[in-house]
């Protein structure tokens, strides 16, 4: 069953991503997001299997800097499966289900740091082949580097990818 995060959760949440990346920042990282003006709560999706939480992903409101201002679009970061149900459709279900509530919003785009072979199934291209730089800090990060139009997308869309504090502090 995937469904809305609940505060509940938020224990459950920061266990599966320990255990699914073995990096003790993720936690924070979670949340830093939910505390932000940029959470969206209906974008914050767990996938729930036998009453545990096996799967978490989000997507939050990022500034995309462009020539005429900053301009509001999503990112996805991050997505976890718990090492016991990977491999079982459970990041796709997750990412399925985030991507039909994304195309309902005005944002014209998503961007995600993300692995290149994983992310095509679902619309993601090279975000330099749509003119969506990444910040930055980031360098001269390419084939992870990834943007996925929205239904409001058009090619006049595009610049610099701001990340907030708490996504920078990270890279």
């Amino acid at each position: 069953m995937i469904r809305p995060e609940t505060p509940a959760d938020a224990a459950a949440i920061d266990r599966l991503h320990l255990a699914a990346f073995d990096d003790p920042q993720l936690p924070p990282l979670v949340a830093a997001i939910r505390a932000s003006p940029n959470y969206l709560p209906e974008l914050a999706l767990v996938a729930e299997l036998g009453g545990e939480i096996a799967g978490q992903i989000m997507v939050s409101l990022l500034p995309l800097a462009t020539d005429a201002g900053e301009v509001p679009i999503l990112v996805l970061s991050p997505l976890g499966v718990a090492p016991g149900h990977q491999n079982a459709g459970i990041g796709a279900a997750l990412s399925r289900a985030a991507l039909e509530i994304a195309d309902r919003r005005p944002e014209p785009i998503m961007v995600l740091q993300g692995h290149p072979t994983y992310y095509p199934r679902f619309g993601f291209v090279r975000a330099r082949t749509l003119d969506i730089l990444p910040p930055e800090h980031l360098g001269a990060i390419d084939k992870a580097w990834m943007a996925r139009p929205a239904p409001t997308w058009t090619p006049a869309v595009r610049g610099r990818v701001v990340y907030p504090s708490y996504f920078a502090e990270l890279d």
